[in-house]
């Protein structure tokens, strides 16, 4: 996620279903509004997302670093 708290999707899912923990970058509107997804759902969500990467940009050295 935008601070970096997740390193992988299934952890961001988790963290929208299973209770978003309180944390200072977290926007109050999210605190007790957990997503209701069974296993299944989890999957296919997490796999749609894969669907979304862009090899190409990810491998481009134009984006490798933000300081350049």
């Amino acid at each position: 996620m935008h601070d970096g708290r997740f390193q992988t999707l299934e952890e961001v899912v988790n963290h929208y279903t299973d209770g978003v923990e309180d944390h200072p970058a977290l926007d109050w509107t999210l605190l007790n509004n957990d997503i209701q997804l069974d296993q299944e759902e989890k999957d296919a969500l997490i796999a749609f997302l894969h669907t979304l990467t862009d090899y190409q940009l990810l491998s481009d050295d134009r984006f490798s670093s933000p300081f350049r």
